[in-house]
């Protein structure tokens, strides 16, 4: 994949790093964000917004052979929750695997993050 694809969240004035520029600083960064995508969906923009939502631990697992979407893509992802809204984000990156899930490896993590957080395993073997 080409690296030099563009990175929503690094290039959308919306969403960089708190400087002075373009952003509405009467809006925190969560909301911000989601109404970016807002924009992008058209759907209408949140006047507020509850940030509840946003304290749910995440856990991101990518295949750095991705063909689709770069694996650098979800590095930045990674960097802007924990960074610009301050989210709980657990990420690994599957050597040489591609967009899908891989089984069993990722599973048994995703299994593994969901204990962690106190949720426990539906099933086990």
């Amino acid at each position: 994949m080409d690296d030099n694809t563009f990175d929503l969240f690094t290039q959308s004035p919306l969403l960089r790093a708190d400087d002075g520029s373009d952003n509405d600083d009467s809006k925190s960064a969560e909301l911000q964000a989601i109404n970016h995508i807002r924009d992008i969906l058209d759907p209408s923009m949140l006047p507020a917004l509850a940030t509840h939502n946003f304290q749910s631990p995440v856990f991101l697992g990518y295949g750095s052979a991705d063909e689709k979407v770069s694996v650098n893509l979800g590095q930045s992802m990674v960097d802007f929750l924990q960074k610009r809204l301050d989210m709980d984000v657990t990420w690994k990156a599957y050597g040489g695997f591609g967009h899908w899930c891989k089984v069993p490896d990722e599973i048994h993590d995703i299994v593994q993050f969901f204990e962690g957080e106190g949720w426990c395993a539906v099933l086990k073997r």
